[in-house]
């Protein structure tokens, strides 16, 4: 018997959000030689709770093969710890180095870029070993976001293959985003803004359209992702709900 755990919802203690204790809740109820398919959709969130699922996963004895529609920041590299990694041909994948709000003295800034970069060497070693890349390589990509398409991510071996057949969309006319005009509106109004090569491609795909919100909105907060987040979901109260309804079906 195949057990499934979704990972479909931003990665944190905050209510709403998949907590390392809620995933290891769920895995524990799983036993130990039974095989588990991850389904990820999700665009990441904290790196130590991230840290803590990635873990739990690699120690689960059983066969774990992750099923990806979109895996972004953190969420990307809970699926390194699965055994295959596989992704719908319009999934997305991103991975950046780790960031983090901070305040204090000088000295609480320096003991913060220490953290950062134990924790940003620790997921470089990560990918490195799933990939078969050297550490070197992945730290030259990772300084900002690198976005891959189902292909390329693929070809530069953090995926095992493309799910034959696995293009998963969802019309605007037929999404639960039917079900809100005035946010709908809001939506095709962006997506018809300065389109993108990368809009055209997952232009209806909800999740996608919520993630690059996100990344659109990351200038105006500095560069941080979460606070960026939160920005989209001042500006469409419960699209990301939507997104993650939407895939579900």
């Amino acid at each position: 018997m195949t057990h499934e755990i979704f990972v479909d919802r931003p990665i944190g203690p905050r209510a709403g959000e998949l907590s390392a204790s809620e995933f290891k809740t769920q895995l524990r109820k799983i036993p130990a030689n039974q095989p588990v398919v991850l389904r990820i959709d999700s665009e990441g969130g904290s790196v130590f709770d991230g840290l803590s699922i990635h873990d739990a996963v690699a120690s689960h004895a059983g066969r774990v093969t992750a099923k990806i529609q979109n895996a972004f920041s953190i969420a990307s590299l809970i699926a390194m710890a699965a055994d295959e990694v596989e992704i719908a041909a319009n999934g997305y994948w991103m991975i950046h180095s780790p960031a983090m709000d901070t305040y204090g003295t000088a000295d609480d800034l320096r003991r913060s870029g220490d953290l950062l970069d134990s924790v940003g060497e620790r997921m470089v070693q990560i990918y490195a070993s799933r990939a078969k890349k050297t550490a070197a390589y992945i730290r030259s990509k990772i300084g900002r976001d690198w976005f891959l398409d189902a292909r390329q991510a693929v070809a530069e071996g953090f995926v095992d293959r493309i799910i034959p057949g696995a293009v998963i969309t969802a019309s605007l006319r037929t999404s639960p985003l039917r079900r809100y005009p005035q946010l709908r509106a809001a939506v095709v109004a962006q997506a018809n803004r300065r389109p993108t090569q990368t809009q055209r491609v997952v232009r209806g795909n909800a999740m996608a359209r919520w993630q690059l919100e996100v990344q659109a909105a990351k200038p105006r907060c500095n560069g941080d992702y979460l606070r960026a987040v939160r920005d989209v979901e001042d500006r469409y109260p419960g699209l990301r709900q939507l997104a993650i309804d939407e895939q579900r079906g």
